[in-house]
């Protein structure tokens, strides 16, 4: 993919360097501004298991909103469990990569194969939609298309909505609406709710997180 701002292309691949083995393989990364000359290629992935026996492949480069960022499988091999690993980072000749875990749950090494319909886009809001094939139990085939939204967009804006007045003794709703910087609805933000003024409100305070519309309830 290619970052519109500078123009440096990245290409990632997986390789297997452990060729006696066959129980390493890494996913790679290299750019170039020219096509000619191009960045030693670097190691994206973390290792989740933290051992020499980590397999990462089928990777999918995306670009865009000054980071690069790429989806592929990740496992330990002393465990039996996969994953689909994301990993980001700001635009640049070395990107420092940081790695978390999209699957919110594991595929059983027993599946079968899995690849090939990796897919990563990026969103002109900084919501950046890695896509998987996942074989987790319960799935109605064998593999099944698997999305995650990541949000880098921070909350810049929250509103409060709820009735102006209440008779004494009753119930009052108070919605919590949480916005980006480019209006849009922002998930998964932990909102507080606090009461203030006489009388003795019950209760004073609450938590929620807002849901896929942006809003929370108290």
């Amino acid at each position: 993919d290619v970052d519109p701002a500078s123009g440096r292309v990245f290409v990632t691949a997986a390789s297997n360097a452990d060729t006696a083995g066959n129980d390493d393989a890494e996913v790679l990364l290299s750019s170039s501004t020219d096509g000619a000359t191009w960045t030693a290629a670097q190691t994206v992935n973390a290792d989740p298991g933290g051992g020499d026996e980590d397999e990462q492949w089928m990777p999918w480069v995306g670009v865009g909103q000054g980071r690069v960022t790429l989806v592929y499988y990740c496992w330990d091999d002393e465990g039996a469990s996969i994953n689909a690993c994301f990993a980001y980072a700001p635009v640049g000749a070395a990107p420092a990569f940081t790695e978390i875990v999209v699957s919110s749950a594991v595929t059983p090494t027993g599946t079968g194969f899995l690849g090939d319909y990796n897919g990563n886009l990026v969103g002109a809001d900084e919501v950046v939609h890695p896509v998987w094939g996942d074989g987790r139990p319960g799935s109605p085939g064998d593999t099944d298309a698997h999305t995650a939204r990541v949000d880098f967009s921070p909350p810049t804006a929250v509103g409060a909505t709820g009735p102006a007045t209440k008779l004494w003794g009753e119930s009052a709703t108070f919605d919590a609406t949480v916005t980006g910087a480019h209006g849009e609805a922002e998930q998964f933000i932990p909102v507080e709710f606090i009461v203030t003024g006489g009388g003795s409100p019950s209760s004073t305070s609450g938590s929620a997180t807002t849901d896929a519309a942006g809003e929370a309830s108290f």
